[in-house]
């Protein structure tokens, strides 16, 4: 659940002992290693998103995609480490 998801539950009765999936977005994007990145930018934009998790091919996380990310990979600059 992101800090939205939390906020909205929390906004409509959820307290700290309701369960997770009262909170938990079920349509929630993710990509995997061997998305486009214009792709995935798009979707960010047109869903607000500010990030992204990322899967392998067993749908295992393996990281995140910010929003900052796409515009320094768009500007052809580095990632900060």
């Amino acid at each position: 659940a992101t800090r939205s998801d939390l906020l909205t539950a929390f906004s409509r009765g959820a307290t700290r002992h309701s369960p997770l999936a009262d909170a938990t977005n079920l349509h929630a994007q993710s990509a995997t290693l061997g998305d486009n990145a214009a792709a995935l930018a798009e979707i960010m934009a047109a869903e607000d998103l500010k990030l992204v998790p990322v899967c392998d091919a067993q749908a295992h996380p393996v990281g995140v995609v910010l929003a900052d990310d796409i515009v320094l990979f768009a500007l052809g600059l580095p990632r900060a480490a």
